[in-house]
C-alpha cells in the first residue's frame, strides 16, 4: 500500500516539477493539469470534498469537488472526467443564483481577466471574414463536456446579434436574443498551446422555468491527443460570429438595466381569481397537493411585463421551498394581471415585484357529490358563456379519434366550476387535463330553466371531440 501511495505522489511531484522547471509550460487549473488522475487530484487538493459522480448516460464516473479552486475572486466547482480518446480535461464551474445581469457580467469580466493573465489571449470561438465565411477553426472540449458548456448554441450566426468584448489581451464573443433582454451568453477559446492544451471559457445568464435567474461560468482545460500529419481534426468546427445575414443591429450588452423593485400594492388588478381558479392551482389537474391545516405562505419574486400587466417569470424569494408548493404558488401567480396604466406611469426599464401567495386548504373544493338522481345532465344546464368551436378544436388537437369526454362538476358561488372524475369513451390517454381546462370556459347562467339557482348544483359535463379522418386516397389517382 505504501509503495502505491509513494508511486502516486512521485507521479504527481513529477508533474509539479515540470511546472516549476519551465522546460514545458503547462496550463493548469489551480494545481491540476489535464490528464491528472483521480488519485493525483485528491493529493493535490487534499482539503476538497471530493466525490465520484456518475453523469447521466455515462459509463464511468467523474471526480468532483464543490468550491475547490478560486479564480477571479469566485470559488469554482471542479470536475475531473476520466480520460477518453477525445482527450483529458479539468473543468471549473461557478453557479450564482438571484444575480442581476450587471452582477453576472461583472463576474464574467473579472474571471475573463484572470484567465487572460493565466493562459494568454482568448478569442471568439470562431472568426469570420467580411463575407460571413468562417476563417478559423478551434477544436473544443470533448463532446461529453461541450454539451454542458453555456452559450455554445447561442453564438451561431442567425440566432442572435453578437458583440465582441475586449478584456486584457482577449476578446469574448457575447450573444443575446433580442427578444429576451437580460439573457445572454459569453464564449471564447484560448487556442491550443505547445503542450496541446485548449482552454475554453463560457458563461450564461438565463432564466429557467420556476427558477430565479442564474449566472453560470465555465472554464475547461483540455489536452487533445496528437493529430497524425495530414489528417483533419475530427472534432473541429467553426461558428460564425460576424457578418450574420440578420438585419438586426448589434445588441448593446452594456444597455441592460437591473430590474427596479415596485410595490405590488400600487398596481390596479384587472382580474379576480375565481373559486375554480384557486382550486385548480392546488389540484394541479387532479393530483392533489397536501397542505397543513394552517396553510402555507410563499413569497415570489416576479418580473412585471409593462405592456401586458402579467407576471413572468416568477421564482421563490428564498431557496428550499418544497417543489410542489413552488409550482402551486407559480400557478397562482399566473392568475394575477394588472392594468398597464397603473404600472410605473412615465417610467421605463424592467420592473420586479414581490408577490405574497397564500396557499390555504379551504381553496381546494372537496364537497361530496349528491346521489345520481340529483346530478343534472349537460342539456339541463343554461350557459352564460361557452367557447367558440374553433377554440375547442385547438384544445383537443392531440386527440386522434372521435372521443366523448365526461366529468362530474359543481357550480361554485361565483358561477365558476370545479370538475373531477374525467372519463373518456373510447378510453384515451390524452385530453384529460385539457378537458378540465376546457370545462372552465363554460360559464353557467345564474339560474336554471325553472328559476332555481345553479350555485351549488352538480352536473355531468359532456363534450364530444369529433375527429374527421382524411379522405381515402383514390386508387385510380395514384401514380404507378
Amino acid at each position: 500500500m505504501m509503495r502505491a501511495v509513494t508511486a502516486v505522489m512521485a507521479g504527481f511531484m513529477a508533474v509539479a516539477m515540470g511546472w516549476a522547471s519551465g522546460a514545458v509550460a503547462q496550463d493548469r487549473a489551480g494545481p491540476l493539469v489535464p490528464g491528472v488522475s483521480f488519485d493525483q487530484a485528491r493529493a493535490a487538493l487534499p482539503d476538497a470534498a471530493w466525490s465520484e459522480v456518475l453523469p447521466q448516460y455515462a459509463s464511468e464516473p467523474n471526480l468532483t469537488a464543490p468550491g475547490a479552486i478560486a479564480l477571479g475572486g469566485l470559488m469554482f466547482d471542479v470536475t475531473v472526467p476520466p480520460a477518453s480518446p477525445e482527450g483529458s480535461s479539468v473543468v471549473l464551474e461557478h453557479f450564482a443564483r438571484r444575480e442581476t445581469f450587471q452582477q453576472c457580467s461583472a463576474s464574467v469580466i473579472a474571471v475573463a481577466a484572470a484567465a487572460d493573465g493565466l493562459y494568454g489571449a482568448f478569442e471568439p470561438v470562431g472568426d469570420t471574414s467580411s463575407s460571413g465565411t468562417a476563417t478559423r477553426f478551434h477544436r473544443l472540449v470533448p463532446s461529453v463536456i461541450s454539451g454542458k458548456m453555456p452559450g455554445g448554441v447561442g453564438l451561431m450566426a442567425g440566432i442572435a446579434p453578437v458583440r465582441l468584448i475586449a478584456v486584457g489581451s482577449s476578446r469574448l464573443g457575447f450573444a443575446a436574443r433580442s427578444t429576451n433582454p437580460g439573457r445572454g451568453n459569453w464564449t471564447a477559446v484560448r487556442p491550443r498551446s505547445r503542450d496541446g492544451v485548449t482552454v475554453v471559457f463560457g458563461a450564461s445568464y438565463t432564466f429557467a422555468e420556476n427558477e430565479p435567474p442564474e449566472c453560470h461560468l465555465f472554464l475547461a482545460l483540455t489536452r487533445h491527443p496528437p493529430i497524425p500529419r495530414g489528417r483533419a481534426e475530427p472534432n473541429a468546427f467553426a461558428v460564425e460570429l460576424l457578418g450574420s445575414t440578420r438585419s438586426d443591429p448589434p445588441f448593446d450588452w452594456t444597455a441592460y438595466e437591473a430590474p427596479r423593485a415596485l410595490d405590488i400594492a400600487s398596481l390596479t388588478p384587472t382580474y379576480a381569481p375565481s373559486i375554480g381558479d384557486l382550486h385548480y392551482t392546488l389540484d394541479n389537474l387532479g393530483r392533489g397537493l397536501a397542505l397543513p391545516p394552517e396553510g402555507v405562505d410563499v413569497e415570489l419574486v416576479c418580473r412585471l411585463d409593462r405592456s401586458e400587466g402579467v407576471l413572468d417569470p416568477c421564482w421563490t424569494a428564498v431557496d428550499g421551498v418544497d417543489p410542489d408548493l413552488t409550482s402551486a404558488a407559480i400557478r397562482r401567480s399566473k392568475l394575477h394581471q394588472y392594468a398597464p396604466a397603473s404600472i410605473d406611469p412615465g417610467g421605463s426599464g424592467p420592473l420586479e415585484v414581490r408577490l405574497p401567495i397564500r396557499l390555504a386548504p379551504e381553496d381546494r373544493r372537496t364537497d361530496a357529490p349528491p346521489p345520481e338522481s340529483e346530478i343534472l345532465a349537460m342539456d339541463e344546464m343554461r350557459w352564460r358563456a361557452v367557447p367558440r368551436p374553433e377554440v375547442s378544436s385547438r384544445w383537443f388537437s392531440q386527440v386522434t379519434t372521435t372521443t366523448t369526454f365526461t366529468a362530474l362538476c359543481q357550480v361554485q358561488s361565483d358561477l365558476s366550476t370545479v370538475c373531477r372524475d374525467v372519463q373518456a369513451d373510447p378510453p384515451s390517454g390524452s385530453g384529460r387535463g385539457t378537458l378540465l381546462r376546457a370545462s372552465r370556459s363554460y360559464v353557467p347562467a345564474a339560474t336554471l330553466a325553472d328559476g332555481s339557482p345553479t350555485a351549488g348544483r352538480w352536473f355531468r359535463f359532456r363534450l364530444t371531440v369529433r375527429v374527421t379522418p382524411p379522405p381515402a386516397e383514390d386508387a385510380g389517382s395514384r401514380r404507378p
